[in-house]
């Protein structure tokens, strides 16, 4: 398995964060009609967390790794009235490059429309980390 080393990892999340700023919401895999707004991705920092950032980290069973990390600006995706039905859940973001679709991450917190006849706001704030394998 390669090693990366810090200066490349920062290269590689620059580069691949500069493929897309578009940013959509989804909820599974289908997407929240075509409503978005355009990010700003911020130099690539060092960072290092657990393998499994959902657990302390354990040398053992869950030992830190350093990656790269480039977060872009808020963004407020406004979503007109009667784009998705009542109950939907939202629980993604995608990261576009114009209309073509190139990854989608978790949310944070996901987002429950209970009236889909009304319109509504969300923001987010999108991050993307680099290991390197």
């Amino acid at each position: 398995m390669s090693e990366y080393q810090a200066a490349h990892r920062r290269a590689a999340c620059a580069a691949i964060t500069a493929l897309g700023n578009r940013i959509g919401l989804y909820y599974g895999t289908t997407r929240v009609g075509t409503a978005y707004s355009d990010t700003t991705w911020a130099t690539p920092t060092d960072i290092s967390e657990p393998v499994n950032p959902a657990l302390p980290a354990d040398p053992g069973s869950n030992p830190t790794v350093a990656k790269a990390q480039s977060v872009g600006s808020d963004v407020t995706i406004a979503v007109p009235a009667n784009t998705v039905p009542n109950g939907t859940v939202i629980d993604r973001y995608g990261i576009h490059n114009g209309t073509t679709l190139l990854r989608t991450e978790k949310l944070s917190v996901a987002m429950v429309i209970n009236d889909g006849s009304q319109a509504f706001q969300a923001q987010v704030t999108p991050r993307f980390k680099y290991r390197g394998e």
